[in-house]
């Protein structure tokens, strides 16, 4: 983190997880609900982007459309930070509070419950 604040000096942690708790984690995970693939590459790290578009392709493959439900998101932490070629990346953990359902093409609940 101290070498993002050498770059960023108005960068601080605290302000870093009120934005990711108000804005980026609840961006990400509707761009999920949704499969919205841009948002997901455009905020995620190349490897976890890779994580979270397997579901969403093999969805679309079979014809299937996420029908999900963000309740909450809640323990928000900061794992590490480290300067890398395309910039600084930060690893968080959180946990969030979903309702998961997956519908076929005739909206029949093919997983989990609406």
């Amino acid at each position: 983190l101290t070498e993002i604040c050498k770059i960023d000096p108005n960068f601080t942690a605290q302000k870093f997880l009120e934005d990711c708790a108000n804005d980026i984690i609840p961006n990400i995970l509707e761009a999920m609900v949704r499969g919205d693939q841009a948002i997901l590459k455009d905020w995620c790290y190349e490897g976890v982007f890779n994580i979270l578009a397997t579901p969403i392709n093999q969805c679309k493959q079979l014809g299937y459309r996420l029908d999900s439900k963000i309740l909450d998101v809640e323990n928000i932490e900061l794992v590490m930070g480290k300067m890398m070629d395309q910039g600084p990346v930060l690893v968080l953990t959180f946990q969030s509070q979903q309702i998961m359902c997956v519908r076929d093409g005739k909206n029949n609940v093919i997983e989990g419950d609406p």
